[in-house]
């Protein structure tokens, strides 16, 4: 008998958020705003930068793989966080999230599609909205948005850390 020839679509790529945590309340919120995420497969590399908490985690996160690399009991500086996260991520791409911070369900689809669609891309970004939720709704109070611009980017940091998903290799700048 035949075997069926074999899927040849590439598995979708891995993607590593890099959660660096301080301890904030609103962990849990962006945690679960990853596990929302429709695009998988996801991994969370959580880093506790304070030198751990013992803390629970949420034991559903919907599939997302969390990994939360002993830091030895040392506390972190931001970059250094960021850094210690970059090294334990096992994903092809990443994408940075602090504790204080949410992803809307379709980020990292779109972000990946955009990625696919550009191969010599090493990273894309979108439009990001600063705000607040509560019973009546999203109050936005900021959004940075716009084209890219080298010229902007050395006076305003118009890319804040979670809208840019890039490509992780040997060849990924360190923070």
């Amino acid at each position: 008998a035949m075997q069926p020839p074999p899927d040849s679509r590439p598995e979708a790529p891995r993607v590593s958020v890099i959660v660096r945590t301080i301890g904030r309340a609103s962990l849990d919120t962006a945690l679960a705003s990853v596990a929302a995420q429709t695009y998988r497969p996801i991994e969370i590399v959580l880093v506790e930068a304070q030198g751990g908490s013992g803390q629970a985690w949420p034991p559903d996160l919907q599939g997302v793989d969390l990994q939360v690399p002993a830091t030895g009991g040392q506390r972190l500086a931001r970059a250094a966080a960021a850094n210690f996260g970059l090294r334990h991520a096992r994903g092809e791409l990443a994408l940075f999230l602090d504790d204080d911070d949410l992803l809307l369900p379709m980020h990292i689809a779109r972000l990946q599609a955009a990625l696919a669609a550009a191969p010599a891309a090493p990273a894309a970004f979108t439009d990001t909205d600063y705000g607040y939720p509560d019973a009546e709704g999203w109050h936005s109070l900021h959004r940075f948005e716009g084209g890219f611009d080298a010229v902007r980017l050395r006076f305003e940091n118009f890319l804040p850390i979670h809208s840019v998903l890039f490509r992780l290799d040997a060849r990924t700048p360190r923070v």
